[in-house]
């Protein structure tokens, strides 16, 4: 078995690229620039918002009744604000939806809860979402 000037096995197993190696490189780190970069502008959008929320708990009363407990955390406690959730069946279909309202606090975080009224019987309750009043 002779070997010619500049193979060696992988070439000769995985045959030879014609695309120069820096191109990847290259791609790579662009790759990882537009990544951070993304993951950056998310990250700082999310702490600018006046509101954030999240479902703190359900409970499934009945075949027609959920209860909601959402967790709402306002830079001003001192506005109102009004939140949107809505209950799902098995089937994943609404079965139930209501926007309701959460008072001015002197705390920064409050827990409102609400009451749904459904079509049907309710699996989970979710959060579409918190904003502060107009």
């Amino acid at each position: 078995m002779s070997s010619s000037p500049g193979s060696d096995l992988s070439t000769s197993r995985y045959g030879r690229s014609d695309r120069p190696r820096w191109l990847r490189t290259t791609g790579i780190a662009l790759a990882l620039v537009v990544a951070t970069a993304w993951a950056m502008w998310a990250a700082l959008g999310q702490s600018n918002q006046p509101v954030s929320y999240q479902l703190h708990s359900y409970d499934v009363v009945s075949e027609s009744q959920i209860t909601l407990k959402v967790e709402l955390h306002r830079d001003d406690p001192s506005k109102p604000a009004t939140c949107s959730v809505y209950a799902q069946a098995n089937d994943h279909s609404t079965v139930g939806e209501k926007t309701f309202d959460v008072p001015p606090s002197t705390d920064k975080t409050v827990f409102a809860d609400t009451t749904l009224q459904t079509e049907r019987r309710a699996v989970t309750g979710l959060v579409r979402r918190c904003e502060l009043a107009n």
